[in-house]
């Protein structure tokens, strides 16, 4: 009888021990993996007709229907389209809730086209951007510009990273915030000229990345591939020392199992002799 306690007692600790010790290797390992992995694509999620539901969305929606665009978001050569998608599919949100039954089919078709960064879980603070009022024809155009320098990105690429691009990044605005929400009227010619010029001025960059990629595609893959080594090397530094702490602790745990069997044994023996 006490040759069964003492061996219970035993197995016991080391059990108690051992369990105790995966849970904290696990906690530090969870704890030191990134949570934003959602965001990493090993394929190209987007369709290569994913322009055609737009161009069936602009014979369906009046022109002149106003939606907000996010007009201060932080320049990023890596996740600026990431973002302003990521917005604009908020926006196609919301006009489909408030679209009748035909207007929400082809709006639910175009949303389908960028759905896949709803795996992204992307966080932004409201009170950081500010919307800029605009007509659906440049909503629809801009949309389909942001998609297109995506799907550029995704070109000849696999496992693409885009766990860096889950914060989305605003800047600071000078004007008075109020201002660039309001829908501009024949009453504001002068705000009509500026935000025609800064639509143009951007409608122009991004056209001329547009022309300037597929013609280089090559460089820009390796440009994009090196951005992307370059910020998640401190992912990659996280995820080695929370396995190595793991390996670690299991090793550890192994050892105090072994030493309890050992103890475990010299006791028994001790008892048979005793007995």
């Amino acid at each position: 009888m006490i040759k069964c306690h003492a061996c219970q007692d035993t197995l016991s600790h080391a059990g108690s021990l051992t369990l105790r010790l995966f849970l904290v290797a696990a906690l530090l390992l969870v704890s030191l993996l990134d949570p934003s992995d959602s965001c990493h694509f090993s394929y190209n999620p987007i369709s290569t007709t994913f322009n055609r539901p737009i161009k069936n969305l602009s014979k369906w929606l009046l022109l002149d229907y106003p939606v907000s665009i996010t007009s201060n978001l932080k320049p990023d050569s890596w996740c600026s389209e990431l973002w302003q998608l990521q917005l604009m599919k908020k926006e196609l949100e919301r006009m489909r809730e408030v679209a009748g039954e035909e207007l929400k089919v082809y709006l639910e078709d175009v949303w389908k086209q960028i759905a896949f960064l709803k795996h992204c879980n992307s966080t932004v603070s409201t009170s950081c951007l500010t919307g800029e009022r605009t007509n659906a024809s440049n909503f629809l155009g801009l949309l389909e510009q942001q998609i297109n320098v995506l799907k550029i990105k995704f070109r000849g690429q696999k496992n693409l990273d885009f766990s860096n691009c889950t914060q989305i990044l605003c800047m600071p605005v000078q004007m008075t915030g109020s201002d660039s929400m309001m829908t501009s009227g024949p009453s504001q010619p002068a705000k009509d000229e500026e935000e025609d010029h800064q639509r143009s001025t951007a409608s122009s960059e991004m056209s001329s990345r547009l022309k300037g990629t597929p013609g280089n595609a090559d460089g820009y893959a390796q440009g994009s591939t090196t951005a992307v080594d370059s910020r998640g090397w401190l992912k990659r530094a996280h995820i080695w020392l929370g396995i190595s702490i793991f390996l670690i602790a299991l090793v550890v745990a192994c050892w105090c199992f072994w030493s309890s069997r050992k103890k475990q044994t010299s006791v028994t023996l001790n008892l048979q002799q005793l007995s």
